[in-house]
């Protein structure tokens, strides 16, 4: 796929239009505002045509996890949480979603609750001290729940109730190792990234594809 990338860069700068491709290497994408940081509404939107499956997004804002996900359009997505996003006092991640194993759907948007209930991983708003989490990638070897993807079917069978310490950055890199997605979790404390992500102007993400493809 890094082939396929590099030819399709060269053509996006020598001006030749380039086909936007989706599949296995290309899904989803997290974008983690730190506080004093901004992003403007054009790369969003680029983000979000990219990854056109379903968008959700978390902060913390006095001393709790917050997120609302399940927006199908850019438009309503940027509408209803535009003060959120504009917000550089407090922490951002947002998630755009290309469906990779599970169903496209509102309740299987990013992020989810750390919890081992099913009914917990549709939940569109939440509120409280829970952390919740995001992911690009696939594990492939996951076996999925029911109505759940990868990422919801792994943190009920495998991250909810186990010894990890989301503050412990030994214990990240072996979150990293097993499921070889990157993260962004999100707890009262703050948020923690899993992975290499690429920074730029201060925000990061976990990938860039958005941009060499129209």
């Amino acid at each position: 796929y890094l082939e396929v990338l590099i030819i399709n860069i060269v053509l996006k700068v020598s001006g030749v239009h380039v086909k936007k491709i989706k599949g296995s290497d290309t899904m989803c994408v997290i974008i983690y505002l730190p506080i004093n940081t901004k992003i403007s509404e054009e790369e969003l939107r680029d983000a979000f045509d990219y990854n056109d499956d379903g968008a959700g997004i978390a902060w913390v804002k006095d001393g709790k996890v917050n997120y609302s996900k399940g927006y199908k359009t850019f438009t309503e997505f940027y509408k209803e949480n535009l003060d959120i996003i504009d917000d550089s006092t407090i922490e951002r991640v947002i998630h755009f979603r290309i469906t990779s194993r599970g169903k496209t759907s509102s309740a299987q948007c990013h992020p989810f609750l750390l919890s081992n209930k099913k009914d917990d991983m549709g939940l569109l708003d939440y509120q409280g001290d829970t952390p919740v989490l995001f992911m690009n990638g696939t594990i492939s070897n996951q076996k999925l729940i029911s109505g759940l993807n990868d990422t919801a079917s792994y943190i009920i069978e495998d991250l909810y109730g186990s010894s990890i310490n989301f503050s412990n950055s030994q214990d990240l890199k072996m979150i990293d190792r097993l499921t070889g997605a990157k993260w962004a979790i999100v707890e009262t404390t703050g948020v923690s990234l899993v992975g290499e992500f690429e920074e730029d102007c201060g925000v990061y993400y976990s990938n860039l594809y958005h941009r060499w493809y129209s």
